[in-house]
């Protein structure tokens, strides 16, 4: 009679789902990757000595993972997905070098030239912006905490990037410290060389352009992650 490997059951996957989590990986995301490894793992275990047993197996298997156990994956996966999205950030930005929409960027660029010396507080226009792009972020982080913290079904890969705005704010923080100095940066935005003016216009366009992709790409990932971790 042909013998057939053994394959895990339901009920073993379910008890997978568990060890996982007394093992301190709270999040979801990360227990369907770590669960997914351990049950092929077990099978192919299970194809070189059918008569081991479960617990036996996925003892020998996590034993692999060292002495830090699982928190070597969550770290690695954290630093993974904070970087995922800078090459997508990298290549918006440069859509932005690039005709036509480089024309604009040089419009924006050229106004801002000739309005700061005689409208200072158009200095302050990122952090408008950044406040701006907090609603979509408020709007999510409402979203996933009742859809997925609250039903302890946490995402890391959601979480990492919930983070971005603080970033964010702290730009915004860094200007607001000028508004003290309204008078001072009134007074060298109306007499700096041009070529002064023309770095602080660039700069202030450049920052804009960034906060808006970045806000951008990050909702639309969040947006899409959620959306393949839904119930």
């Amino acid at each position: 009679m042909e013998h057939y490997p053994r394959q895990i059951s339901e009920a073993e996957v379910l008890e997978l789902f568990v060890f996982v989590r007394t093992k301190y990986v709270h999040y979801y995301d990360l227990q369907l990757e770590l669960v997914d490894h351990l049950s092929s793992a077990l099978e192919a275990r299970w194809q070189e000595d059918p008569q081991l047993s479960f617990k036996q197996a996925l003892a020998e298997e996590y034993a692999k993972f060292g002495f830090a156990g699982f928190s070597r994956i969550i770290t690695q996966r954290q630093g993974e997905y904070a970087k995922r999205l800078f090459p997508a950030l990298g290549q918006e930005l440069l859509t932005w070098l690039q005709p036509p929409r480089v024309v604009l960027v040089l419009g924006l660029i050229g106004s801002l030239i000739v309005a700061l010396p005689q409208h200072p507080w158009l200095f302050f226009l990122p952090t408008a912006v950044i406040l701006l792009v907090q609603l979509p972020f408020l709007r999510l982080f409402k979203q996933y905490r009742k859809e997925f913290y609250h039903q302890k079904r946490r995402l890391l890969g959601v979480e990492v990037h919930l983070g971005n705005p603080l970033l964010l704010l702290l730009i915004m923080q860094m200007q607001l410290q000028l508004v003290d100095d309204y008078q001072r940066l009134g007074n060298f935005l109306s007499t700096c060389p041009s070529w002064q003016l023309g770095l602080v216009a660039t700069a202030i366009t450049l920052v804009n352009i960034g906060t808006w992709e970045w806000v951008r790409i990050t909702q639309n990932h969040l947006q899409a992650t959620m959306l393949t971790f839904a119930r």
